[in-house]
């Protein structure tokens, strides 16, 4: 039976004179919520194999680094991270879901120029709001990733640079990417459907790629999206099901490019039909 790890750090030892917390049991051992929560002087946090679970809020307030490669969990549950304070986590490698709000709030992570976020390969989901507010500088999948569905409002709110999604996406939930400030969304070819709302309010996008496979949009999927003002097309012929307004993005004229061969008269009737009706120019990709 798993030892529980709760408020471990009392006021006058841990949360003011410990710099570095290693612990390396072969026991099992779980975090409990709040385990770390207010432990500020703390400067690196290493947990071995014994841990099997973390709590909500586990590391409310930390700055710490936090090193979880050699654990035996297999998620990052709900609200874990939430209130993170640290600029680093480093994840073991058989982690198969981030919960909701898993990393919220976590401003500093992986946010300076440069860094990156690299969700492990064997990641099949992630909960809504995961990254609410998180300051990642760039969110990548590893390669062979297990990600098939973002679900809805899954990185909602995120407010990095940019994501990467891998191209074993095929569906992109309602609200999705809804109020991130990310100026880079790259949602891998292997997409075919946008859900209502995806991009809602994400005002950092300026261009965006829709993917040869692409087959139906949802409503107001850029509802919002003022700054974007170029949508490239990889398909020769338009998206088969789309709604009426796809494109009430809020913004100025948008250029809507398609390759050149593509069949232009199909994609002049789509742009008109999906609320694109009189504010965009068509450019053709070499």
């Amino acid at each position: 039976q798993a030892v529980a790890l709760s408020y471990y750090f009392d006021a006058s030892i841990g949360k003011a004179a410990l710099k570095v917390v290693s612990l390396i049991s072969e026991n099992d051992f779980v975090l409990t919520d709040n385990a770390f929560g207010g432990a500020t002087g703390l400067e690196r946090i290493s947990l071995g194999k014994g841990l099997t679970s973390i709590g909500q809020t586990a590391f409310k307030g930390v700055f710490a680094s936090v090193d979880l490669r050699e654990t035996k969990i297999t998620e990052i549950s709900d609200y874990s991270f939430a209130n993170y304070n640290g600029k680093e986590v480093l994840l073991p490698s058989a982690i198969t879901k981030i919960g909701t709000f898993a990393f919220a709030e976590t401003v500093n992570l992986f946010a300076e120029d440069g860094q990156k976020f690299v969700v492990p390969a064997t990641v099949t989901f992630i909960g809504r709001r995961a990254f609410y507010r998180s300051g990642i500088n760039e969110l990548e999948f590893e390669r062979n990733s297990a990600y098939t569905e973002v679900i809805e409002e899954a990185f909602y709110g995120f407010s990095g640079k940019k994501i990467t999604l891998p191209n074993t996406v095929k569906k992109l939930g309602k609200k999705a990417f809804s109020s991130t400030k990310a100026k880079s969304i790259f949602i891998g070819n292997g997409v075919t459907e946008i859900g209502e709302n995806c991009f809602d309010s994400s005002g950092g996008i300026t261009s965006f790629i829709v993917p040869e496979n692409v087959d139906y949009i949802a409503a107001n999927a850029f509802l919002n999206c003022s700054a974007l003002t170029k949508i490239t097309f990889g398909s020769l012929t338009p998206p088969t099901r789309s709604a009426l307004t796809v494109f009430a993005t809020g913004g100025a004229v948008i250029t809507f490019v398609i390759k050149v061969g593509a069949d232009e008269t199909a994609y002049k009737n789509y742009f008109e039909k999906c609320g694109a009706s009189g504010r965009y120019v068509i450019s053709k990709l070499a």
